[in-house]
């Protein structure tokens, strides 16, 4: 059935009614402007698969299927047949790029764990694939991306991000992505080297002075290009020679 002809049955469904029954009893036009509304894109979406058949034993023809599923948003359908691919064709060419564009669609929902897995999953299966630094450089983007915002909490990701950025300088020193990748370890170190630092402080505030001198020695001695590690150093200065009772 087109496109069309759903919303006509629609139509008709909501407005037609026996002949004999008063127009009073027929629904009201708001109530079927409410229901179109709600319809119409589940209309569309089934009108616009209609109109081109995908054969599923092509795996050009998925990839393309599944590059305009993701072009139109349609997330979970475009992720369905990537791995359709994978599994039907997993010797194909289009099965190592529908790994990469799951890991990418993943990214733009913003679900940056299962990104991450799914860019290792193709630098592990595709060492030496034409995309593995584009991969590892993902990699690098969705741990950070991942980052807490709230120091106090874990920072793992910071760390992975941080290895995923250092395996992409050394494998592709000289891109137009290095030095994008060299800014983001130093911009996550500082933000590693402020949680360092919090945490000396709140030490200081409870007393803790052994414990705050260890943190703020810590911070200088790990990041010591940081701001952070300064500051640490003129707190340091400013603790009592002996932790109080």
């Amino acid at each position: 059935m087109s496109g069309d002809s759903i919303l006509f049955e629609i139509l008709k469904a909501n407005f037609a009614g026996p002949s004999d029954q008063h127009a009073g009893h027929r629904r009201s036009a708001l109530h079927v402007f409410f229901i179109l509304t709600l319809l119409l894109p589940i209309v569309m979406q089934m009108a616009g698969c209609a109109g081109k058949a995908v054969n599923q034993d092509d795996p050009v023809s998925l990839m393309e299927d599944a590059e305009a599923d993701i072009k139109s948003d349609h997330y979970q359908i475009a992720i369905d047949k990537l791995r359709m691919i994978k599994s039907r064709f997993p010797y194909s060419k289009q099965a190592a790029m529908a790994q990469l564009l799951i890991g990418d669609v993943f990214f733009k929902q913003e679900a940056f764990g299962e990104a991450a897995a799914s860019y290792e999953a193709f630098r592990d299966l595709y060492p030496k694939h034409e995309e593995v630094g584009y991969a590892i450089l993902q990699i690098g983007k969705s741990f950070e991306s991942d980052i807490p915002d709230n120091a106090e909490r874990d920072m793992a990701s910071a760390t992975q991000a941080i290895s995923a950025y250092e395996e992409y300088l050394k494998r592709f020193p000289n891109t137009e992505q290095t030095t994008a990748a060299s800014n983001a370890i130093r911009n996550i170190r500082e933000r590693l080297a402020s949680k360092e630092l919090a945490i000396a402080r709140f030490y200081i505030q409870q007393k803790q002075i052994a414990s705050a001198r260890s943190r703020l020695r810590k911070t200088v001695r790990l990041y010591p290009e940081s701001s952070a590690a300064k500051v640490a150093q003129e707190e340091e200065i400013k603790l009592p020679a002996d932790e109080s009772p």
